[in-house]
């Protein structure tokens, strides 16, 4: 495993420049790589692409959805049967089958608005803050990585604070520290999605 300090850049020329100072300084060209992180929701990491299984604010739209449809079949059924009570007291027609019909009716309305109005009342808007949502099985305490360009240098054997002034001195931000498999001029198993290790 190797050793890996990274930071954020807002442009391509940003990264690029700091990757030469980087490699003035004494890093190999293959122990630097630039690269951009895709947004949150963008990292196709389920088989239909994606990031998770269902938008953080609609994780709950589900149950809500089944309470909102049994309540609303039960009120619109209730106020069906009231109806067929009153079409039948009208017209002194005592048949069976209009307050079936009317029972079924409403119940079959209620459910559908009821649905839609308990999923809409367990979904919440999207967070105010830029970060992306957690990562499974972490805290949203634990710092995210937003989309960025991203330089990434393999340190190993080599002072990590001359770099990580290299990367301050052309603007980086969020940079961070983290031990990782370093193949080809790359950090193979970097995951964006995973918390990082502040630096």
């Amino acid at each position: 495993m190797s050793t890996i300090i990274a930071g954020n850049f807002e442009t391509f020329d940003a990264a690029q420049a700091a990757k030469a100072d980087i490699v003035s300084a004494g890093l190999s060209e293959r122990d630097v790589s630039v690269f951009f992180i895709t947004p949150a929701g963008q990292h196709h990491k389920l088989p239909l692409g994606g990031d998770q299984v269902s938008d953080a604010g609609a994780r709950h739209a589900g149950k809500g959805a089944m309470k909102g449809s049994l309540a609303g079949a039960a009120a619109l059924g209730v106020l069906g049967l009231f109806a067929a009570w009153g079409y039948t007291a009208a017209m002194n027609d005592h048949g069976a089958l209009v307050w079936i019909f009317a029972g079924v009716i409403g119940a079959l309305a209620g459910a559908y608005v009821g649905s839609l109005a308990g999923a809409m009342s367990h979904t919440k808007g999207r967070p105010k803050s830029s970060l992306p949502d957690a990562a499974p099985g972490s805290s949203r305490d634990e710092p995210q990585r937003p989309s960025a360009v991203m330089l990434a240098a393999n340190v190993d054997s080599q002072p990590v604070e001359r770099f990580k002034a290299i990367l301050a001195q052309h603007g980086a931000q969020r940079m961070e520290k983290a031990t990782g498999r370093w193949e080809s001029g790359h950090w193979a198993d970097f995951d964006s999605t995973r918390p990082f290790n502040p630096l």
